[in-house]
């Protein structure tokens, strides 16, 4: 008899893990559809990689580089900080920057607390892996320091 309860309490043990388990992933939900709303193609902006809102005006900053050309070592102009104004109709355009050295942006991260924003940029150069800071003024990037460290190898985004 002292064997069954055994037995009972293992059954039990496992009913409930595989039940949690279930309900923890999801089975038992429904998802309502919703509407599907608009959908805007933008061309132009090669490989974006990452994109950062500041809400507070609606634009959003969008990374981009052309890592078939960059990989064969050639040249991309495209390359670059490409800003959309979320709330009107006009196409994302590239900023301009400030930056001397060659630019593959990867990973962003807008800081938004100080007096004027701040773009972190991380930067896959022939030189290394940098992260970039840049202060935005309009729709220019200007470059603050760049920031680089041994121990840095293969960043892909900034937090």
């Amino acid at each position: 008899m002292k064997k069954m309860w055994i037995v009972y309490a293992l059954l039990a043990a496992v009913l409930y893990a595989v039940g949690s388990t279930l309900i923890a992933a999801g089975v038992f939900k429904s998802i309502e559809p919703v509407a599907a709303g608009t959908v805007q193609v933008y061309e132009g902006i090669y490989g974006p990689e990452d994109m950062d809102l500041d809400e507070a005006t609606g634009k959003l900053y969008i990374s981009s580089s052309n890592r078939w050309k960059t990989l064969r070592g050639l040249p991309s102009e495209e390359d670059g900080i490409w800003v959309l104004d979320v709330d009107s109709a006009s196409a994302p355009r590239r900023m301009t920057d400030t930056y001397a050295g060659e630019f593959h942006p990867h990973g962003i991260s807008l800081f938004t607390a100080g007096p004027q924003p701040l773009l972190f940029v991380i930067n896959h150069n022939p030189q290394g892996n940098f992260v970039e800071v840049f202060r935005i003024s309009n729709d220019s990037l200007i470059h603050q320091k760049s920031i680089s460290d041994p121990n840095l190898c293969c960043p892909n985004d900034v937090v």
